[in-house]
């Protein structure tokens, strides 16, 4: 439950109550789903919540799962909940202070994208997808969706504070990773937080991307 996440002496703070929360998209209501707290128009105390059933609410991929469904008894009705990434596929502002206040502590993203062979490295890229099949179509469109929502609205500011991990062309709809596979993406997560956290320096992000609204 996210009630045993609660962290110590940050109880009444909403932004920073949990250690943990998850984005989720209501197709029903058209709108962002922010867990656990959101969960309480739904007649649920946020605390009351499994982590279990928010990460199944977040990670519905339309056409791969099942959608979740919530009763909401205000509106007397089942909204449908599937995938946050529909609606916000980076949220790495979820713990951000408001615009024209500076941070105490950094905020971290990690991003997994396809290099080009072609070309510089492109985080917003994929490898082609060789469509042969409706599956490998919805596929194909997931990731289109994805990848440009992504560019779109990444702003610099949050691209500054993201570690950029080279997916070595493992898809993220692929459910059957071998064990070689697995220790490959962990390998290649643990060496580009290296070398990010290397360079990185707080202070000067804030001078230059948290100094003004």
């Amino acid at each position: 439950m996210f009630g045993d996440l609660i962290i110590p002496g940050l109880e009444a703070d909403p932004k920073y109550r949990y250690k943990l929360r998850v984005i989720a998209s209501d197709v029903t209501a058209g709108r962002m789903l922010i867990l656990p707290d959101d969960i309480a128009e739904f007649g649920i105390d946020p605390d009351e919540l499994s982590i279990a059933f928010a990460l199944r609410m977040s990670m519905s991929i339309p056409f791969f799962f099942e959608p979740a469904r919530l009763y909401n008894p205000k509106t007397k009705l089942t909204h449908v909940i599937v995938d946050g990434g529909i609606l916000s596929n980076y949220p790495v502002w979820l713990f951000d202070v408001p615009p024209g206040q500076s941070p105490e502590w950094p905020t971290f993203g990690f991003n997994l994208y396809e290099p080009q062979p072609d070309g510089p490295a492109d985080p917003f890229r994929h490898a082609p997808h060789a469509i042969t099949s409706p599956i490998g179509l919805v596929t194909a469109l997931w990731d289109a969706t994805f990848s440009y929502s992504d560019q779109r609205y990444i702003s610099k500011r949050h691209w500054a504070r993201t570690i950029a991990i080279d997916a070595k062309g493992i898809g993220s709809t692929n459910f059957n990773l071998t064990e070689f596979q697995k220790n490959t993406l962990l390998d290649s997560g643990r060496a580009a937080a290296r070398s990010f956290l290397k360079d990185w320096d707080f202070e000067e992000y804030v001078r230059t991307w948290r100094s003004s609204p």
